[in-house]
């Protein structure tokens, strides 16, 4: 599914995950340096993280450390 830029922006997430920057592509410095981003919480408060989607994007064994890595990034706390 894809959404829109100006959907993000009104939708105003907590956390955004950045799944394609392993492959050359938006880094989590391009997603905080958007115009009108600003005013989204998860750029406000440093919840913009980088993350290898393809640990995630195929069945298969590594689906697991994939979930883990985004469990680690979304609560930190849990792995202290």
């Amino acid at each position: 599914m894809q959404i829109s830029l100006e959907e993000i922006i009104h939708r105003n997430p907590d956390v955004i995950l950045v799944g394609d920057f392993t492959w050359g592509g938006v880094t989590s410095a391009d997603v905080i340096a958007r115009p009108g981003w600003e005013g989204i919480a998860a750029v406000q408060n440093g919840q913009v993280f980088e993350f290898d989607d393809n640990l995630v994007s195929r069945p298969g064994p590594r689906m697991v450390d994939g979930l883990e890595q985004m469990a680690k990034l979304l609560h930190p706390e849990l792995f202290e």
